[in-house]
């Protein structure tokens, strides 16, 4: 792969979490290549909902950033309205980072 992060940047230019949608960090030799620093190929993940599951938390780095998935959770089960529960962990994502915040909750 012909690319690196330097100072937190892809090649030097564009800031990590901002690079996925930029097509001139997707090409090697001025050509759309899949393999160029940057790819659209998602990572995947997949768990198996346990009958004790209640809800699903996706969130954006920012969201979790300088703080535990845990920690989220901890804040969620004590609200007495799941509506609330976004607002809130955006709010106090706010106090902790400059960076891009979503949070979706999805109850099973």
């Amino acid at each position: 792969v012909d690319g690196c992060v330097v100072f937190g940047r892809v090649n030097g230019i564009l800031a990590v979490p901002r690079a996925f949608g930029d097509f001139s960090l997707k090409q090697i030799n001025k050509v759309y290549d899949p393999q160029g620093p940057v790819t659209v190929i998602p990572e995947i993940t997949w768990y198996k909902i346990l009958q004790d599951d209640i809800y699903i938390l996706l969130g954006s780095d920012g969201l979790f950033e300088l703080t535990t998935s845990q920690d989220l959770i901890n804040i969620i089960v004590t609200l007495s309205k799941i509506s609330d529960a976004c607002p809130i962990l955006i709010d106090q994502a706010i106090d902790r980072t400059k960076d891009d915040i979503t949070a979706m909750i999805v109850q099973v």
